[in-house]
């Protein structure tokens, strides 16, 4: 065999391997850059990591799948709510936001990036329904809910199983050291 052959085959071989790893990491490999597809609405990974940095300040050790569970939620939390006379406004979901910063004993920023937003939107939803304790439709409304949306999630950030982001398990090839 001549060296042409075996550099061609290794630079193949390297090929496939990185066109296999791509596609494992891409996840949600339709919609490259997917956190998850909800209802076929895309939460891109880059708004996750996006609110994970923008609240990091005020609420320290917030982790990218306690955000992304959220922003699952968020649509589907914000319209229970209104159906339930319990609307938010950007402006609630704003001062929420504001609250964190402010009992953190930081200022809060001049503005918050629109997936930080629906967190906030979440956070003020889920405040209002808490506090509405005449409502006796309204835990089985969530659940009833939550348990229809389409969800689809990158293993990089875990698995999604009964209305819940369950955390994401190494890869088998990953061998913790002893």
């Amino acid at each position: 065999m001549t060296q042409h052959a075996t550099a061609r085959r290794r630079i193949v071989g390297a090929a496939a391997v990185t066109l296999t790893l791509a596609g494992l990491l891409a996840g949600c490999s339709s919609r490259p850059g997917a956190a998850a597809v909800v209802d076929g609405r895309t939460i891109r990974t880059s708004d996750v990591v996006s609110v994970v940095d923008d609240l990091k300040p005020a609420l320290g050790d917030v982790s990218a799948t306690q955000v992304l569970n959220i922003l699952i939620e968020e649509p589907m939390l914000v319209q229970l709510a209104a159906d339930h006379g319990q609307g938010v406004s950007d402006a609630d979901a704003r001062s929420t936001l504001d609250a964190f910063f402010t009992s953190a004993k930081l200022t809060p920023p001049a503005s918050y990036s629109p997936a930080t937003l629906e967190v906030g939107l979440h956070q003020a939803a889920n405040a209002k329904l808490a506090a509405d304790t005449t409502d006796a439709t309204l835990a089985q409304d969530y659940t009833t809910r939550l348990g229809k949306l389409a969800v689809t999630v990158n293993p990089r950030f875990g698995t999604w199983d009964q209305g819940q982001l369950g955390a994401a398990a190494a890869p088998s090839w990953v061998v913790a050291q002893k």
